[in-house]
């Protein structure tokens, strides 16, 4: 391997791990093409599809570049990324009292857990009615707190129809723009002053 090829990879990691990805995350990565696969599992330990990234691409919305989802058809839309934090087999398990974050995207829910929270990305801000049915019929009696990006447009407003209550991100963006510890003492301060934890 070549000093420049060594130094690409590096750039690539410290992207990486910059962005959430840890030891612990369960995501495959391919060094030579530097795109990483997410599994999204089903509540029942399945793998219904993942997402890809890629992150020398272009972020385009039509399901290409940056970011490309594959669900399996029989669980098509009802996917999520994080649902294996809720597996019954977890231990230690989740408190019924203990908030779900529930975030846009996978980078944005990996600074959540991050910061000692269970966090769920939906993949989307605009969630469709089949999603949101199935999703509140999933955490019925959770306590689930919508984490808003704080778009030009409110464009993840559409997270509200999924929880309980919502809070907008202040400092920048969106979750994943926050360092770790940034997160925590931004969702430490938000969730103790709402007094939903």
């Amino acid at each position: 391997m070549s000093i420049l090829e060594y130094s690409n990879k590096l750039r690539f990691y410290n992207h990486l791990k910059d962005r959430g990805v840890g030891v612990d995350t369960q995501c495959w990565i391919d060094w030579n093409s530097e795109r990483v696969w997410f599994p999204l599992w089903s509540v029942n330990g399945r793998l219904i599809g993942y997402q890809r990234y890629s992150w020398q691409e272009e972020k385009v919305r039509s399901n290409r570049g940056k970011y490309f989802t594959w669900i399996t058809e029989e669980y098509k839309p009802l996917a999520c990324w994080g649902l294996s934090q809720l597996s019954l087999a977890r231990r230690p398990a989740i408190s019924p009292s203990q908030p779900i974050l529930v975030v846009e995207g996978i980078f944005d829910a990996l600074r959540c857990v991050e910061a000692g929270y269970v966090a769920l990305g939906v993949l989307g801000a605009t969630p469709s009615k089949q999603f949101v049915s199935w999703f509140k019929m999933l955490l019925q009696g959770r306590n689930t707190i919508a984490i808003l990006d704080n778009d030009e447009n409110n464009a993840g407003c559409g997270l509200t129809k999924l929880c309980t209550s919502a809070i907008m991100c202040e400092w920048y963006k969106d979750m994943g723009d926050h360092n770790k510890h940034e997160a925590k003492r931004w969702l430490h301060d938000k969730i103790s002053k709402t007094h939903l934890r």
